[in-house]
């Protein structure tokens, strides 16, 4: 997934994301994700998220989620970044192209 946020501190970064969420079996509801946060001056903060068993719920178009962020490192002045957030969220997706769209709000700290 690909998009733009703004994080306290960072302002509006584009961010790309590389999820895995599971809604079926004995994983349903987790997911996983890596997420590279690019500031305007092209500095870098890279993360990972997950969440646990039954967190996340989906009806195969429509989905709510929520999980733990962590943050470890970057480039420029992310290089030595570390911390962690809480994330919530929803995402649904148009039927007609199979295009996903969401949001969420994510609270934490982050040091670097």
């Amino acid at each position: 997934m690909t998009g733009s946020c703004i994080l306290s501190h960072l302002g509006r970064v584009a961010i790309v994301i590389h999820q895995e969420c599971w809604f079926a079996g004995e994983l349903a509801g987790t997911c996983d994700n890596t997420t590279t946060h690019t500031a305007a001056n092209g500095d870098k903060l890279y993360g990972t998220w997950h969440s646990a068993v039954g967190e996340n719920l989906s009806d195969g178009c429509n989905a709510t989620f929520t999980g733990r962020g962590d943050y470890a490192g970057g480039t420029g002045r992310f290089a030595g970044a570390t911390g962690g957030s809480a994330a919530t969220g929803t995402a649904s997706c148009d039927p007609a192209t199979g295009a996903y769209t969401g949001e969420y709000t994510t609270a934490g700290t982050i040091s670097y």
